[in-house]
């Protein structure tokens, strides 16, 4: 039997943005950019395409559901340029499965107002918009494209990845929340454990942060960590690979995560969560 998740379903609240003269955003929560000004799109496939060798792995995968895992979904930028290299690489057969954890979400205005900052990627943000859901707690399901499936986990990161099972695991994580200094709880030791937890021996990982007490973190836990060179200005990234020194416990479920987890039907449903268009089952919200 699956973990049972929360069945209480909250509004969350949305991200307090002010925008720049450059037309960019920045987070007045937590006094931080949420991409380099320069170039987005290049720091993305930079920092988390290539930091775990995404395109090799997608051009060579022969198996069923390959899955990654972001810590800070934002903008959604660094879900929509790996959907696009898995569509151009044409995997028949093939899923890629996406989990994004964030608590606070964008609403659907701010949405837009981030898809017009990439015209290129136009028809990418239009196909999530459509079924981008209200910022509630729990996991949104969305189906964009026959081959890839988007778990949108709204809530405490921690939290919700600690009600998980690990599944057939994680191949590649994204850390991209808000720096260390200011946003402590995605960069903390129990959140690591999770990251630990959910991921298999070759999980690889992938951020722009070399805090040291991250790196100290992310190696007590079996990861092996790499500095490469950072992109633009920034003179370091991280990359890692999870090794640990124990063997995986082979009791492990190894179903895909895109089959519907076990849990009891929400008790309690905030006003403003009752979306047209959105039914509950099994401790996910699915777009009709």
């Amino acid at each position: 039997m699956g973990r049972i998740l929360s069945t209480q379903l909250m509004k969350l609240k949305n991200p307090n943005l002010s925008w720049q003269e450059s037309g960019h955003p920045y987070s007045v929560d937590f006094d931080d950019i949420y991409f380099s000004a320069s170039d987005p799109v290049g720091e993305s496939t930079h920092v988390f395409i290539e930091g775990n060798k995404l395109r090799q792995r997608f051009k060579s995968f022969e198996e069923k559901v390959f899955t990654v895992g972001e810590i800070g979904f934002g903008s959604g930028l660094n879900f929509l340029l790996p959907r696009k290299v898995w569509l151009e690489l044409s995997h028949r057969g093939s899923r890629l499965h996406y989990l994004a954890f964030e608590n606070h979400p964008l609403s659907h205005k701010q949405l837009l107002q981030f898809s017009k900052l990439w015209p290129e990627l136009s028809n990418e943000y239009e196909s999530l918009a459509e079924q981008f859901p209200a910022e509630c707690s729990g996991c949104h399901r969305l189906f964009l494209g026959d081959s890839v499936i988007l778990d949108l986990h709204f809530g405490d990161a921690t939290y919700r990845m600690a009600n998980l099972d690990h599944r057939a695991g994680i191949n590649a994580w994204y850390l991209d929340g808000f720096k260390p200094a200011n946003n402590q709880n995605l960069w903390h030791k129990s959140l690591i454990n999770e990251l630990a937890r959910l991921s298999n021996k070759g999980t690889t990982l992938a951020t722009y942060s070399v805090a040291g007490e991250f790196r100290r973190s992310l190696k007590s836990t079996g990861f092996r960590c790499q500095k490469l060179n950072g992109f633009g200005p920034k003179r370091h990234m991280l990359s890692a690979i999870y090794e640990p020194d124990l063997t995986l416990n082979s009791n492990y479920a190894q179903e895909p995560w895109n089959k519907l987890p076990i849990s009891k039907p929400p008790q309690n449903i905030a006003k403003d969560c009752k979306t047209p268009g959105r039914i509950w089952v099994e401790a996910v919200w699915l777009t009709l």
